[in-house]
Parts: structure tokens; C-alpha cells; sequence
């Protein structure tokens, strides 16, 4: 499982449409694409709250954006998330050791240079 957060931003619409049911409504999207909410939080700012999930992929956290947003009217903003403990491995010189399929988008490996000549 990935972790995603979801950023959400109220348009006057959905602010007016508004449901007491609607966290239940976003358990349930999220559990149907064999998700799991960590947390919600309502923010303050230009970010109006934030849902934090477990997906099993980018693909299912994209069907959960588009469809939390067509649900509630809120527009979201999805970012996947890595914990510190993960990121600081990544940086550290035993980065192959604890992580040795991982690579940087567009990181080269030597078998991978090879392919460009």
C-alpha cells in the first residue's frame, strides 16, 4: 500500500451542498478501491483539509481524486507521500541495501546505460 494525500479545495457549491453524511461517503470510495483512510483534517488556508489514505497504487489513488471530487464538489489535489524513515534511508549510502528495486524517475542504472547506445 502508498500513501496519498488528498488536498482539498471548497468551491462556493459544494460549501452549499454540504452533507453531514459526506465523511462516510469518502470512507466508502476509499474502501472500495481497497483503500484505507489514515485521517481527515480540515485545514486552514488556501487548503480547506486534507484526507490521508492508503492506496494500492497511483491508479486507484487516481479514481479515488476523480471521484471524491465528483462526489462532494471539492477540488483535490493528490500527492503521494513517502515517511521520513523511508526518505532518509534513501539518502543514506546503504540506500541499494534497504531499498534495492527503487529508482528515482528518470535515475539511470549502469544495466539501463547500455541500452542507450
Amino acid at each position: 500500500m502508498q500513501t496519498f494525500f488528498f488536498f482539498g479545495s471548497y468551491s462556493n457549491d459544494s460549501l452549499q451542498d454540504a452533507r453531514s453524511n459526506r465523511t462516510e461517503q469518502v470512507i466508502g470510495t476509499i474502501e472500495s478501491l481497497n483503500g484505507q483512510i489514515i485521517d481527515i483534517y480540515a485545514l486552514l488556508g488556501d487548503t480547506d483539509l486534507v484526507i490521508i489514505a492508503n492506496l494500492p497504487g497511483n491508479t486507484e489513488a487516481l479514481k479515488a481524486s476523480i471521484a471524491l471530487s465528483r462526489e462532494t464538489g471539492i477540488r483535490f489535489a493528490t500527492r503521494p507521500a513517502v515517511s521520513v524513515k523511508r526518505f532518509d534511508a534513501l539518502l543514506s549510502e546503504d540506500k541499494e541495501a534497504e531499498f534495492p528495486n527503487f529508482q528515482f524517475p528518470g535515475e539511470l542504472r549502469g544495466s539501463d546505460i547500455g541500452d542507450l547506445n
